[in-house]
């Protein structure tokens, strides 16, 4: 009799821990299955005004493929502003950056090169040029180098934050290696 009670009690004792997971899980399943939202059509003179930011350091490999990707998006030029922001590299890229763009001068509307004197990071590179953007920009965009954005990516985003009720918008990353 002992032994059935004590039984008894510890599946209840292990219902009543295990309630709040299910509660969760139950509600995660619900938002998961809700419609997601429609992309906004908007018109390219109603997309927002919007600042990448380039952070870098040591990335002469990869830098050039960056600029032209990013140039290759679909965005309304007049739109796009780029601040690149080197933490004082010791390699080539800044000089890539720069030949980079007399070869490419109407890629961007208007794009600044910033040169940090020493290395202070990510998190100050970044504060930095978001100091740098314009006061006119409505979005900043902070992408890395090693990072590619799919075909249209800034023309979804401008689309997304046209709507004053979004107020954050994330991508799935895909992972790539040099054997995918």
């Amino acid at each position: 009799m002992v032994v059935a009670t004590l039984a008894t009690f510890q599946l209840v004792a292990g219902g009543i821990a295990a309630l709040p997971f299910i509660i969760h899980r139950l509600r995660v399943g619900k938002w998961a299955g809700q419609s997601t939202l429609a992309l906004p059509d908007v018109e390219p003179q109603d997309l927002p005004q919007m600042t990448l930011v380039i952070p870098a350091w040591n990335e002469e490999l990869l830098i050039e493929d960056k600029l032209s990707a990013l140039a290759q998006q679909e965005y309304p030029r007049h739109k796009l502003e780029a601040i690149f922001i080197d933490s004082a590299s010791t390699d080539n890229t800044v000089d890539l950056v720069k030949t980079w763009l007399v070869e490419n001068p109407t890629a961007f509307a208007d794009f600044i090169i910033i040169e940090m004197e020493k290395r202070l990071g990510k998190t100050a590179a970044i504060a930095q040029a978001f100091g740098s953007a314009a006061l006119s920009s409505e979005i900043l965009v902070m992408t890395d180098v090693d990072a590619r954005l799919d075909p249209g990516s800034l023309l979804r985003l401008g689309a997304w934050f046209s709507n004053p009720e979004i107020g954050a918008v994330g991508a799935t990353p895909q992972r790539f290696t040099t054997n995918s």
